[in-house]
């Protein structure tokens, strides 16, 4: 057998018993994000959809995950991704996301929902994306009608 060859049944390719090391999930998180960052994005949503699978409460990879659909214009399942960044414990983060998608599927009840969150937060993360974000909404419905 050369360097190069393996076989599937071998223990080295068989799933892991024990729960992943913060590393090993840091370093496949890091990978996601430079796939992301060379918009790659299918191949960062593989690699986020794994580590939510490892980690359902991971916000991290979640946002990952939905960023990478959001930039695949999948706004409906990114918005499914950002109900669970809220859930993991980072409002602010799904506030922001869930509105732009919302704004994207034309939901401007839902966005507005969101929005008013954002604006309201008396956090000051909350107020670049909040900024940003009622710009959008004012564009996309032509200053209160949706156009």
């Amino acid at each position: 057998m050369g360097p190069y060859d393996w076989n599937v049944d071998d223990e080295a390719w068989a799933p892991k018993d024990e729960p992943w090391t913060s590393t090993e999930t840091y370093l496949v998180a890091e990978r996601g994000w430079m796939l992301h960052r060379q918009g790659s994005l299918p191949e960062a949503a593989v690699l986020f959809r794994g580590l939510t699978v490892i980690d359902e409460g991971n916000a991290y990879a979640w946002k990952g995950l939905a960023l990478a659909l959001d930039g695949m214009r999948r706004h409906a399942e990114a918005r499914q991704c950002w109900d669970r960044v809220e859930a993991a414990g980072s409002p602010i983060d799904a506030w922001a996301g869930r509105c732009r998608c919302a704004i994207a599927l034309g939901q401007f009840d839902d966005a507005a929902r969101d929005l008013a969150r954002l604006e309201s937060s008396g956090d000051f993360r909350a107020a670049a994306p909040a900024a940003e974000l009622r710009i959008r909404f004012q564009a996309a419905t032509a200053g209160g009608r949706p156009r």
